[in-house]
């Protein structure tokens, strides 16, 4: 289920809450919210950044032997084109 981030619809209104952004586990299916649970404003959905696994560094998610790991197929370029390493 994603987490829906909620504003108030105009500035300056609403409370901590809400002024602060209010985070929401929904289903996709269910309908977004229309006032703040805690004060009553008008709230509006608002887009957010989608959660990123930081476990890992870039180079070793990268890494040949996690791409292994993983199912996935790893493609380098040379002299004639592309050759699959993993």
């Amino acid at each position: 289920m994603p987490t829906y981030e909620y504003r108030p619809t105009e500035e300056d209104t609403g409370c901590d809450a809400c002024r602060d952004g209010l985070d929401v586990l929904q289903q996709m299916s269910e309908a977004p919210l229309e006032k703040c649970p805690e004060c009553g404003v008008a709230i509006a959905r608002s887009l957010t950044a989608p959660g990123v696994n930081t476990r890992l560094s870039e180079k070793a998610q990268m890494s040949d032997s996690n791409l292994k790991r993983l199912g996935f197929k790893k493609f380098v370029r040379d002299e004639g084109g592309y050759t699959q390493t993993v």
